[in-house]
């Protein structure tokens, strides 16, 4: 079992430091009952340290083509390093 952690997103910028801190708990938690976390929050971030916006559709929360293609590539690496792909 796998949690997809909480993305950033532009439409709501100022929620960073509360999905930063949700994540990392939702991480401890998730390690302390044996549950892989998977990170899609950090690739989803620019060299700011905000949200990148090229991974989002025009109105900023809901991800592209391309943020949905960089999802699919975290499962899918954490599925072929469990032998399930």
């Amino acid at each position: 079992m796998a949690y997809l952690s909480i993305k950033p997103n532009l439409a709501r910028r100022r929620q960073l430091p509360q999905i930063r801190a949700a994540n990392a708990l939702i991480r401890v938690c998730a390690q302390e009952r044996g549950v892989d976390f998977l990170d899609v929050h950090a690739p989803m971030l620019g060299a700011d340290g905000e949200a990148d916006p090229r991974w989002f559709d025009v109105d900023g929360l809901h991800l592209n083509a391309e943020g949905y293609a960089l999802w699919t590539g975290v499962v899918r690496d954490w599925l072929a390093r469990r032998g399930l792909l």
